[in-house]
């Protein structure tokens, strides 16, 4: 049998407190490209970091695959997503190996949304990218539910650096907009969020700051 083209393993999140917040069943699994592709877009598996994977140099040198210099945020998601369409097996081992710590304070937690904004941009080369491989329209759809959630970090990003950039925000409400359908959460805050977008940016973003306000009211009573 040749070797993979591809090889992950698995992780554990966990906070401050040292609380797992993801748990890892401890499997092996050998896939193809589309299988994996389908694999990084759903909750509880590899995902698309680049720190749990081993990749083929030799893929990457053939197809001259690199991260994207005009992405800064879900590079490495757009970049694996690169690689994938063009692995033909894959094999991922669920053990976490890598323990990934998330504290409040973390530049992923409360970014610039100037960065956040392009992970958008990510998104929808992704979708791109598998529509140009004739991946099937259930895995595209999947990828696609990654544009909404991001065009609501960014708003609450700029909300949490009390930072209004016009040109940002309405790329944010725009695309959450045409992608509505793909935000799957659900409870009385995502039919909020729904709803507000609806309206304009500036009250998507004034939602933000009020929510953001209170947090920091909160945090030293928790």
């Amino acid at each position: 049998m040749n070797p993979p083209n591809y090889t992950s393993g698995g992780y554990i999140n966990f906070n401050e407190e040292h609380n797992i917040e993801m748990n890892i069943y401890h499997q092996k699994y050998n896939l193809d490209g589309d299988q994996a592709l389908a694999m990084m877009f759903t909750s509880n598996y590899f995902k698309g970091f680049l720190w749990n994977k081993i990749f083929d140099v030799s893929i990457i040198k053939k197809y001259g695959l690199r991260l994207d210099p005009g992405v800064k945020y879900c590079e490495d998601l757009l970049f694996t997503t690169q690689y994938l369409a063009h692995c033909v097996r894959v094999y991922y081992l669920s053990e976490p190996f890598y323990h990934y710590r998330i504290h409040g304070n973390n530049a992923t937690e409360h970014g610039n949304p100037a960065v956040t904004v392009t992970g958008i941009d990510a998104y929808v080369k992704i979708c791109s990218i598998m529509k140009k491989n004739l991946v099937s329209e259930d895995i595209i759809c999947l990828a696609k539910e990654g544009i909404p959630y991001t065009a609501i970090k960014t708003m609450a990003d700029m909300a949490y650096r009390n930072v209004y950039d016009n040109a940002t925000a309405l790329k944010s409400f725009n695309y959450f907009r045409d992608y509505a359908q793909f935000y799957h959460k659900h409870g009385i805050e995502p039919r909020l969020i729904k709803l507000i977008f609806k309206v304009k940016p500036t009250l998507v973003y004034r939602y933000f700051k009020l929510k953001t306000a209170i947090k920091k009211l909160l945090r030293p009573m928790e």
